[in-house]
């Protein structure tokens, strides 16, 4: 329905309360529902995502609408919404959608790392790689090639650093061009440390770190 969805858009409480709570010929369908959920998330309204989370007819996990109208496999849920916020970084609405049941971050081979990586969500990234549930070497470590093509340093270097200290062998999966792109910017991270990307973000997001450990070797800061 275009008027729920306007009233999500311009946070019109008192509208979508009011449509919430039609009945019979005039109730909002599962589908109107899930939209609008999925534009709550979209948008980063965590209040208003909270409270349609609370009401039966959501489910967080849905496919979209138009996936459901086009016939494109509706029985598989994939998580439209968590994907949404990932790709418009909500980390907010990110972290309620993860602590939600009813979802797997998961499903579609761990999508939303790749989402984080090539968008460039490094706090998001981050947080979706501490949830068990999702498989870091996705699609043959997609999230990191992606951030190479898209040069998203602070993504790589996090990654390496991310692979690196579990033993992961990432570099099998790369070609010779995505491993010489990664090897020049870890040694030009490593030549000045203090002032690297990499550096600022270790230290901002961990409480600042003494050894930061990338690749093969370590430097201290």
């Amino acid at each position: 329905m275009k008027e729920f969805l306007e009233a999500i858009k311009s946070n019109n409480w008192m509208k979508i309360n009011e449509l919430l709570s039609e009945q019979n010929e005039n109730a909002l369908s599962i589908l109107d529902c899930n939209e609008g959920f999925q534009l709550a998330a979209q948008l980063g309204n965590i209040q208003l995502v909270k409270h349609l989370l609370n009401d039966s007819r959501v489910n967080p996990a849905a496919y979209s609408r138009e996936a459901i109208e086009w016939a494109v496999n509706p029985s598989r849920t994939t998580n439209q919404a968590l994907q949404l916020a990932v790709i418009h970084g909500h980390f907010d609405v990110v972290e309620v959608l993860l602590r939600d049941p009813r979802i797997d971050p998961a499903n579609v081979n761990s999508i939303v790392i790749e989402h984080a990586a090539r968008y460039n969500r490094v706090p998001i990234l981050k947080r979706l790689l501490e949830d068990e549930r999702i498989d870091p070497a996705a699609n043959h470590f997609q999230s990191l090639k992606v951030a190479i093509q898209q040069k998203h340093d602070q993504i790589i270097l996090f990654l390496v650093d991310y692979y690196s200290s579990r033993k992961i062998n990432y570099q099998i999966q790369l070609n010779k061009k995505q491993i010489e792109y990664m090897s020049n910017l870890t040694q030009r991270e490593s030549l000045n440390p203090v002032y690297s990307t990499y550096s600022m973000f270790h230290s901002s997001s961990c409480n600042h770190q003494d050894t930061v450990y990338e690749s093969n070797f370590e430097y201290k800061i």
